[in-house]
């Protein structure tokens, strides 16, 4: 993963890192579905990862 994304998602060695998959719904650390269910958004910036949008007979779905 390129340092870009994963310099946004928590350290797996964390002491709360348990807490913070379960608040993901997640039951094992992995990085994509981490980064995906979280957003990846820092409080820093305003960059934010979304799921896509699909044009299916001009309807706007969001997965």
């Amino acid at each position: 993963m390129f340092p870009a994304f994963s310099s946004r998602l928590p350290d797996k060695r964390r002491k709360d890192v348990k807490e913070i998959l379960a608040k993901y719904g997640l039951e094992k650390y992995d990085v994509f579905e981490l980064l995906r269910k979280s957003g990846g958004k820092l409080p820093i910036d305003s960059l934010e990862f979304v799921d896509p949008i699909f044009l299916d007979e001009k309807v706007l779905k969001v997965n």
